[in-house]
């Protein structure tokens, strides 16, 4: 089974006031990159290593993204939510990845956070990784944060190059619903993976229940437990988001934040589903090894009652008395073995005719 890992704190907030921005999560020593990716329906401007110094020079006509990798770097953080006038509770909320997914609207921003999952597998071993992904969407500009680099939004890259994609001429409300779409539907992935995980196990339980089989299925149990805690935060998150009454969300792009909650309860269903037929393998496992057992048992208990008469017989005429009239007989010895033969031979149609065979 997957050994979980438990992950300690890079620092503590005990005695500091609300709003310190202080990172707590795993040691990162890798340096904050920020990418820039500023388009309208027109033009798209790419640039890897944007640098904090030229955010006054971003053009109020385009819609831009900036994905931050690293919040473990204070002062960078910092620095763009005093830019972008961000509350320090909001800059406290980004800087903790043991934060709750949740959405918190305010003057002129959105905050939005979740966390992004990755599935590794390692033999039988199952483990889930996860990242937190917070949004900050204001009138023409999204800021994502990851912990680290790498991510699922390729898509939407792929998708900004393209100047004929509904994106390219979208604002940032509708960029935002894109990056958060793609997160939610690689939840629905994750789902299906478990999905035919369970299916395989399923079937080599009913082939050949072994010990591994009751492995995989506790490890995807604490997998499955990882995701609902994950997830129906975000369900509600999502929900919230819609009840946002911002201008920031334009009133055309509403149905597909719709899009994002009947995706989030197909997901929290799906994982539903998936939790009791995990309880139903471990079911299905012990009731598979206690039928095997019984039928173990039941072949023994048969070969017993074809012994036990036998045994009986050999027991008799293995009694050393002088005075038995069949061991002077001719036809003892043959007499002997043709009725432990007819014994045995009425046994096992007896038992064929009771289906117990």
């Amino acid at each position: 089974m997957a050994k979980k890992k438990h992950i300690k704190p890079r620092a503590s907030k005990k005695g500091l006031p609300p709003g310190s921005a202080i990172y707590i999560g795993e040691d990162r020593t890798h340096t904050t990159s920020i990418e820039r990716i500023s388009y309208n329906s027109s033009e798209i401007i790419n640039e890897q290593n944007f640098k904090l110094s030229d955010l006054n020079q971003l053009d109020g006509s385009m819609v831009h993204w900036l994905n931050i990798n690293g919040i473990h770097e204070n002062d960078v953080v910092e620095s763009i939510g005093n830019y972008f006038n961000i509350h320090s509770l909001t800059i406290e909320d980004i800087m903790n990845t043991f934060q709750r997914p949740k959405s918190d609207e305010f003057e002129h921003y959105i905050f939005f956070t979740l966390r992004m999952l990755v599935i590794t597998k390692d033999g039988i071993d199952i483990n889930i990784d996860d990242e937190q992904i917070s949004f900050i969407l204001t009138e023409n500009v999204v800021i994502s944060f990851q912990e680290k680099p790498g991510d699922v939004f390729d898509t939407v890259r792929d998708r900004l190059q393209d100047q004929t994609k509904r994106i390219r001429s979208k604002g940032a409300d509708y960029l935002a619903f894109s990056l958060i779409d793609l997160i939610i539907d690689s939840y629905l992935e994750h789902i299906e993976y478990f999905n035919k995980e369970t299916e395989e196990i399923e079937n080599k339980i009913l082939d050949t229940p072994k010990q591994i089989h009751l492995n995989a299925i506790q490890d995807i149990k604490y997998e499955l437990i990882t995701l609902r805690k994950h997830i129906v935060p975000t369900r509600e998150a999502v929900a919230r988001l819609l009840r946002s009454e911002s201008n920031l969300i334009k009133r055309d792009n509403i149905k597909y934040f719709n899009d994002l909650q009947d995706h989030m309860y197909q997901v929290v269903d799906q994982l539903d589903i998936l939790r009791d037929l995990n309880a139903n393998q471990r079911e299905m496992y012990l009731s598979m090894i206690s039928l095997k057992m019984n039928k173990v048992m039941e072949f023994l208990t048969i070969l017993s009652s074809i012994f036990i008469p036998l045994t009986f017989i050999v027991g008799v005429y293995g009694m050393n008395f002088v005075n038995m009239p069949e061991l002077t007989s001719k036809w003892g010895y043959p007499i002997t073995w043709g009725v432990m033969l007819l014994i045995t031979v009425l046994n096992i149609l007896w038992f064929k005719k009771k289906n117990w065979l």
